[in-house]
């Protein structure tokens, strides 16, 4: 049991690396495949949401109904990015700067971290030399001209993305454990989908979203395929991530081993022979600056 938990984080993070690489294979605009992938999730969950009481406290519906709302914005710009900006690798290295951001959001919320950090200066200033690294070595991407344009399409994307996770925490935060988790995820996906579906159905909105270069052809075969490709991993990277940080003393050791979804990523490249044109070196210190703010942040 003791090492049950590095288990299930390593599966966690072999799914998160799989999840791009799904989008970098089938190079299908994100909006389609979202939708399906969303509905077989929805699918998949049915029965265990059917067994598991739904939490009673409404705000945790509100705070879902938020993250929903980030996460569906996330995963178009998400996928459409290891689609179209350099594949898989240029992404999963960027992805962790959302790391910096949340941390940053969160003391908005917590206040009371900073004076946590202030009366612990190494601790604080161990923090601070994390952050700038990963602003460094994201700074030095603009030379990259693979990377630059990904991380400049992202970066709102990015902010999203912190914002969505804060409002995880919170609507946990007003749920129980378990079934917190099942129907936190299963919440997320139906408002998801209902927001795929709107952008999808709504004239208006699909002119515009075709003027940004999104396709919104739902009923394709290679949009279905895709979508239900993508729907393994997600579902795989979901309920071992939170079996893995039920297991763990301090959930933090899962998110450090999370962060190793770049370098799975670049093993299937290198196994298959591809090479990258991106500033890979500068994406990896991006990544490594971190897990060295998770690591100051959370276990020190």
């Amino acid at each position: 049991m003791a090492l049950s938990w590095v288990i299930f984080a390593l599966i966690a993070a072999l799914a998160q690396a799989v999840v791009p690489l799904v989008g970098e294979y089938f190079k299908t605009q994100s909006l389609p495949l979202l939708f399906w992938m969303r509905l077989a999730v929805v699918v998949a969950l049915v029965p265990f949401a059917i067994f598991l009481v739904p939490p009673g406290d409404p705000l945790f519906f509100v705070f879902v109904f938020i993250a929903a709302l980030g996460a569906a914005y996330w995963d178009i710009y998400y996928l459409g990015l290891a689609a179209e900006h350099g594949g898989a690798g240029v992404v999963t290295r960027i992805e962790p700067l959302a790391v910096a951001v949340t941390f940053v959001l969160w003391l908005v919320f917590a206040p009371a971290l900073i004076a946590e950090y202030i009366q612990s200066p190494v601790r604080g200033i161990c923090i601070v030399f994390a952050l700038l690294g990963s602003v460094y070595f994201s700074m030095r991407l603009r030379h990259c001209p693979v990377s630059w344009p990904a991380l400049r399409r992202f970066a709102p994307a990015t902010v999203v993305g912190a914002l969505t996770v804060i409002c995880g925490k919170l609507a946990m935060d007003h749920s129980g454990y378990h079934n917190g988790v099942a129907w936190y995820v299963f919440m997320q996906s139906i408002f998801s989908l209902g927001a795929y579906g709107l952008l999808l159905g709504v004239r208006p909105l699909r002119s515009k979203l075709k003027d940004l270069g999104q396709e919104t052809r739902l009923f394709s075969r290679s949009a279905f395929v895709a979508g239900l490709a993508l729907a393994v991993p997600w579902l795989v990277h979901t309920p071992a991530k939170y079996y893995a940080i039920s297991a763990v003393e301090n959930p933090a050791y899962v998110t450090v081993i999370g962060l190793t979804a770049p370098f799975w990523v670049l093993l299937v490249y290198k196994t298959l022979g591809r090479r990258e044109r991106a500033d890979i070196l500068s994406g990896l210190g991006v990544v490594f600056f971190a897990m060295l703010l998770v690591v100051f942040s959370q276990l020190l």
